[in-house]
């Protein structure tokens, strides 16, 4: 059988990708270990480190780090900032209620405007109109 110049086929290609594969996936693994022993020897983790959670630890360690009154400083900041996260979502949530309820409301009258449109069509009187739809005169002389 000729050569035709090809040294491998799809098979040893395909094997060729996943053991590169394999060997990226380990040295990303051993990478991550190496960080967090690093990080338990020396308590001390690099701007480079990667791992995931060192991020998180890394914000932990700087804070028991600083001195006693930069600490106590540092622990009123992180609750202003609880604080005012927790104010912007009960602000939040009441401004979406309350905007329910206006949008109830207007809907309500729309609703009401219709049914006197309907009725004086109908040729009911404007007292009747008041009493069933619960809009006041100038609203149904207005509206109609």
């Amino acid at each position: 059988m000729p050569q035709l110049g090809f040294t491998c086929n799809f098979l040893s290609e395909y094997f060729y990708y996943f053991a590169a594969c394999e060997v990226y996936l380990k040295f990303c693994r051993s990478l991550v270990l190496d960080e967090w022993i690093y990080f338990l020897k020396n308590e001390e983790i690099k701007d480079s480190f990667r791992a995931k959670g060192l991020l998180e630890v890394k914000e932990k360690l700087d804070s028991l780090k600083l001195p006693t009154q930069e600490k106590q400083e540092y622990k009123r900041y992180l609750e202003n900032l609880r604080y005012q996260n927790s104010m912007m979502d009960s602000n939040y949530n009441s401004g979406k209620i309350e905007g329910i309820m206006e949008g109830r409301i207007e809907g309500e009258k729309v609703k009401a405007i219709e049914i006197a449109k309907k009725m004086k069509a109908a040729g009911i009187t404007n007292e009747v109109i008041q009493q069933v739809t619960g809009l006041t005169k100038d609203e149904i002389d207005s509206e109609l």
